[in-house]
């Protein structure tokens, strides 16, 4: 990663003023995701904002405060969004915490100490998956949980990856797992970090 010149940088009608940017190739990326990608919105667009990404109205909302839905708490760790949640799947429900991650495209995946310590391979329905992510390739197992409740919203029939990753970011235990676009494709997602409150509401 090398940094740029200083850049103007706006979205719609938000100025974000001129610094320098990150720059990084993310050409390796792009066959996965079908299409091309000229950047990533980090930390430093949420933290000072409140967020709304309303995935079925392909929309993003910049300092819009949310119209229902339920509220959860969320922390920020290592710049990244956190909240609780419940699991459901096979014969287990745990209380989970969770990373936010919209520039994952799949819908959960569990890390592999959290797999193991609960021995969840058990429940998993094939014999393994690879994909490709910022981080290089990760492998998993797929399993279904049987609901996922954020507050007071629940998603039935969850499909789950169970990393297999000795490395990188699924192999750790400072989370359980991670929450990606797939599974937030039919809500409207709000993150207001100075607050600590993510709000969830389906469509």
């Amino acid at each position: 990663m090398k940094l740029t010149n200083p850049a103007t940088l706006a979205i719609g009608t938000q100025a974000l003023g001129t610094r320098p940017l990150a720059a990084m190739n993310l050409a390796a990326n792009e066959a996965e995701e079908g299409h091309a990608i000229h950047g990533i919105l980090g930390y430093a667009f949420f933290a000072n904002r409140i967020v709304t990404l309303d995935y079925p109205g392909r929309a993003l909302l910049i300092d819009h405060a949310p119209r229902g839905g339920s509220t959860v708490p969320m922390t920020i760790e290592s710049k990244a969004p956190v909240i609780q949640a419940r699991l459901s799947i096979g014969t287990q429900t745990h209380e989970v915490r969770l990373l936010v991650d919209t520039g994952f495209d799949d819908t959960v995946i569990l890390t592999r100490p959290f797999v193991e310590r609960h021995a969840l391979l058990q429940f998993a329905e094939n014999a393994g998956t690879s994909g490709q992510s910022l981080g290089g390739t990760t492998k998993s197992r797929i399993a279904k949980a049987k609901r996922l409740t954020i507050g007071n919203v629940h998603f039935d029939d969850v499909r789950v990856r169970l990393s297999l990753d000795e490395e990188g970011a699924f192999a750790s235990d400072t989370v359980d797992g991670y929450i990606g676009s797939g599974l937030l494709q039919d809500s409207v997602v709000t993150f207001n970090y100075s607050a600590g409150a993510l709000t969830l509401r389906r469509r």
